[in-house]
């Protein structure tokens, strides 16, 4: 059976709540709660419900790059849709910004950089008032708030609808008007009718016309709610609420055992695949549904795990994956899912790239993984300096007095000097001489028996050398040469009055 290993084409489509049943994310018990996510070939990005964009894996971004965990991007982002290499997403103020691999033009800010075809980058505003956006392998797709549909990438097979093959498009250009959903080369119009674009490869446009490059748009089929659009084949999601799909079936990608393992034995005409929908995800070769009672459905290829069941064997009927589901994304070989309560899960291709976001790279996963923040115990603030005032002034030190085995430790020869006493050191006995008046004070470093006029007093915390200066315990300092202190630990405050 025919297996496609490396992704040259990713065509992504989510589309949540088409009836309104879905709803926004129920509260979550974990605290990490998402709202939506997108998965692409060998990245994946998420928006948690406080606007934030996440993204792991191969992301060609230039601080997040190539990572297993997830790194946040930007704050106040309505939505997001990654592509093979490169990701596109709409902030609330209804502008459109992207980043990533960017050989083809396809995040659109007119550059088109070659070199392996890796652009990592920080995102860039590409356009004002977007509403909806569709990164399509190295094309990119956005609908205006007019209802206008702009196109920009790679246009090899007439992929943006105006031109036909090798005229890229860094820049955004005009396609149609009257627009309200998009996936990759098909688009929604506000009356229903469905409209496909571009190489109609295994007759993915639904109609005999298989191989050839079609454009400007033709119309498709009418009624349609959601579109998705994978490998070769397409699904849509009518008003009713049944799900169809067209194109090749080689691995069982249109939920029917008729032409699967075939790359000739195509469908030009829609055939049902089920009842009740809600939404629907198409990856490289296999699909995701949601139906209304909040139940995921999968199908097709299975060659990474990334229908959740267990195996790696493809199906050619839908398969029950999870229930209370309120978002989910096909990618390549991996699947992410948002469940009603926000949590994040995910399945399929892990190895080397880490799209699945778990902080591994130790292999695929067959059925659904939590994806979980890694629960991190937030370090205490550093307590505020220890101040020492002595008669009312604020002593300074070049080396701040510190808590050592709980006892304040200051610079002894500071604090002595700022007492009146003289100071002298003696370095082959690591000894301190302090005198005051007829007051002799011995400290020896390291050592807890100090004397005061040769009376030994013993201390529990022997002074210490830092950074070249010797701190020693406050309270044997400052009642060295009579004085009296007094200790504010509120304010880590030690006032001494001599």
């Amino acid at each position: 059976m025919f297996k496609k290993i490396v992704c040259t084409v990713m065509a992504i489509s989510i589309v949540l709540g088409v009836f309104g049943l879905l709803g926004q994310p129920e509260a979550s018990a974990y605290g990490d709660v998402y709202a939506t996510v997108s998965a692409g070939d060998s990245h994946s990005a998420a928006i948690r419900t406080d606007g934030s964009l996440w993204v792991w894996g191969r992301t060609y971004h230039a601080e997040a790059g190539w990572t297993i965990e997830r790194v946040k991007i930007m704050e106040n982002v309505a939505a997001v849709s990654a592509g093979a290499g490169h990701t596109m997403f709409i902030k609330n103020d209804s502008t459109l910004w992207g980043f990533g691999w960017n050989s083809k033009g396809q995040v659109g800010d007119g550059n088109v950089v070659f070199g392996g075809g890796g652009h990592p980058g920080t995102p860039v505003k590409i356009m004002d008032n977007v509403k909806a956006v569709s990164a399509h392998g190295n094309s990119t797709f956005a609908i205006k708030t007019d209802g206008s549909l702009w196109s920009w990438g790679e246009n090899s097979y007439g992929e943006l609808g105006d031109t036909g093959r090798g005229v890229t498009s860094p820049r955004p250009a005009k396609l149609m008007d009257d627009v309200v959903s998009v996936s990759g080369t098909m688009a929604i119009k506000t009356d229903g009718s469905l409209w496909g674009w571009g190489f109609n490869r295994y007759g993915r446009l639904a109609n005999d016309k298989v191989g050839d490059e079609i454009y400007p748009p033709m119309k498709i089929m009418e009624d349609v709610a959601a579109v998705s659009t994978g490998n070769g084949f397409s699904v849509a999601l009518k008003k009713d609420g049944t799900l169809w799909g067209w194109g090749v079936n080689s691995q069982g990608q249109l939920g029917s055992s008729h032409g699967m393992g075939s790359l000739t034995d195509v469908h030009t005409t829609p055939i049902k695949i089920m009842d009740n929908v809600a939404s629907v995800s198409a990856g490289l070769w296999h699909v995701m549904a949601i139906k209304k009672d909040g139940t995921l459905w999968s199908w097709g290829s299975n060659f990474s795990g990334e229908l959740g069941d267990g195996t790696t064997k493809d199906r050619h009927t839908p398969v029950k994956i999870l229930d209370n589901v309120a978002f989910v994304s096909a990618g390549s070989y991996h699947t992410l899912a948002v469940k009603k309560d926000g949590t994040l899960w995910g399945w399929g291709q892990n190895f080397f790239h880490g799209q699945l976001g778990i902080g591994t790279l130790d292999g695929d996963r067959l059925t659904p993984v939590r994806i979980t923040d890694r629960i991190m115990i937030p370090s205490p603030p550093p307590p505020p300096p220890i101040k020492v005032i002595l008669n009312g002034e604020q002593l300074s030190f070049d080396e701040p007095p510190q808590m050592i085995n709980g006892r304040t430790m200051v610079p002894l020869r500071a604090v002595f000097t700022a007492m009146g006493a003289s100071v002298s050191w003696n370095s082959s006995t690591q000894t301190v001489t302090a005198k005051k008046g007829d007051t002799v004070v011995v400290m020896t470093v390291g050592n807890t028996s100090p004397t005061i006029n040769g009376k030994v007093k013993t201390i529990d915390q022997p002074s210490v050398v830092i950074n070249g200066r010797i701190l020693a315990p406050l309270r044997f300092v400052a009642e060295a040469f009579g004085g009296t202190v007094t200790w504010d630990n509120a304010t880590r405050t030690a006032t001494i009055t001599s």
